[in-house]
Parts: structure tokens; sequence; C-alpha cells
């Protein structure tokens, strides 16, 4: 058996929180650009050209139109600025310093950019809303369950960030209903409100993790609101493992573990999980 074997056609949810989407995001992007920008660009775009920027003859005697008069002005504004463009172009060549000066600002500028520019399709950015998962063992009745959302809700409650929260217990953060499952619904303070450092969304998840640590009778998952609706209940993306040869659940169970730790122990994941129990 390898780690993609699991039960028979039975698929595994396993979500990353906090890595890096950037590659199927810039895959996504530009197969986009080619479906669509290409096709453009090679059917739209030059019929057009060739209506618009056809040569003008004026039938002698004919008053010019609208269509003429404006193509006419275009053109005027096009020639001057190419004179425009070529007389700084001559300078450039006369004072090489500034041309190799401006390529080397513009390197700076581009990789301090490249540094601080958030990546992907969709980056991911502070919502001021975070959603608390929390599952206890299979079997435990809505009171056993409660006792555990209390000490998460003592442990959480005085996170200075937070303006407001609403709890749920036997129905988890994606609304399916379970005696073992609970959620919080967590609205942070605005933004003008959380302008030093630690203030952020990743810090307060960050916080909540720290605080409910020691809570070993439940599995606590915090996530974000995603960017887009639709996209996910969560920002981060998932993975599913599937079983090819027929193996038992505990097989299941314990590749699809052992492949979440092993993520886990990437730097560029924030935290692993699966549903699956």
């Amino acid at each position: 058996m390898t780690t993609t074997v699991v039960f028979m056609a039975v698929f595994i949810p396993v979500s990353f929180m906090g890595g890096t989407t950037g590659t199927f995001y810039t895959q996504f992007g530009l197969t986009m650009a080619v479906a669509i920008s290409l096709l453009n660009a090679m059917t739209l775009s030059p019929a057009l050209c060739a209506l618009i920027l056809r040569p003008r003859a004026y039938a002698s005697g004919r008053k010019p139109g609208f269509s003429d008069r404006f193509h006419d002005a275009f053109d005027h504004s096009f020639r001057h600025v190419q004179q425009k463009y070529m007389k700084g172009v001559s300078c450039l060549f006369r004072h090489k310093a500034i041309g190799i000066g401006s390529i080397v600002l513009a390197g700076v500028a581009l990789a301090l950019l490249m540094h601080s520019t958030k990546t992907g399709l969709v980056p991911q950015e502070d919502m001021g809303t975070i959603n608390v998962n929390v599952q206890t063992a299979p079997g435990n009745n809505l009171e056993e369950t409660g006792r555990i959302m209390d000490r998460i809700e003592a442990a959480i409650r005085d996170i200075p960030q937070i303006k407001i929260y609403s709890r749920v217990t036997g129905k988890d953060a994606v609304h399916n209903q379970s005696a073992s499952a609970g959620s919080f619904t967590i609205r942070l303070k605005n933004w003008s409100e959380r302008k030093k450092k630690g203030d952020d969304v990743n810090s307060v998840m960050r916080e909540i993790y720290q605080r409910t640590d020691s809570i070993s009778a439940a599995t606590i998952r915090v996530s974000t609101t995603p960017m887009i609706s639709g996209y996910g209940m969560s920002n981060g993306f998932d993975l599913y493992v599937q079983d090819k040869k027929g193996g038992s659940v505990e097989d299941l169970l314990k590749y699809t573990n052992d492949f979440i730790d092993a993520m886990n122990q990437r730097p560029e994941i924030s935290r692993a999980y699966t549903t699956f129990l």
C-alpha cells in the first residue's frame, strides 16, 4: 500500500490552512488568458483594426463626415505623441546614464513589489470573521459536548480583538448536525481598532489555537471566511485521498493520518487536517 491507498472509491477530504495556492491559481489564470485573450487576439482584434485603421480617402468635393474628422484628429494626435516619444528615445541615447538608472530603479521596484504583493488569484485578506469547528469524540451526547464547548468559550472569550461571537452546540461549521459537534462564529473588531502588530486575523487564529491546545477532548479547527463565496468554506485548499486497492477503513485512516502528519511538517503549511474520523 501507498499513501494514496484508502477505501474503495471513497474520497477523503484533507484541508490545508495557510498553504501556498499560487501554483494552482497561476495555472488557472494562464488557462483563462489562453482561452479568452488568445482567441480575441486572433479573431476579433484584427478584424476591428482592419475596420478602424484602414486608410481614409475622400472623394473630391465631399464634405468630411464625423468618422473622417475623428480619424484625422486621431492620426494627428498619434503623430504628435510619436514625435515626443522619438525625442525621448533620442535623449536617452545621448544620456545613457539616465536609461541605465531607470532600468536599475525599475528592477528594484519590481523586486520590492514581488516581495510585498500577495500571490494567487484570490489572496487571503482579513475579512474580520473566524469560524471555529469543534468535533468531540464520536458517541458523545449534547450535554458532554456542551461542557467541552464551555471550556473552549472560557478560553477564548477574553481575546481583546474579538467583538462578538455566537455558539452552536450540535452542529458543526458546515451545518452538519451531530451531537458530538459544535461551532463558534467570531466577529472581530473593526480594522480601525486593530492596527497593532498581532491584531490581524492570522494572529488571532494562532491565539485561539494556543488557548485551546490543552483541550484534548475535542478536535478544534480554526478557519477564516473565504474571499469569494462558493470557492469553499475557508481559505486554503483541499486534497482528496482515494483507495484503489480495496483496503480496510483502518488502513484508510492510518495512511490518511500519516499523510497529514507529513504535510504538517512542511514549513509552508500552517495546519492540515481531515474530516474523516
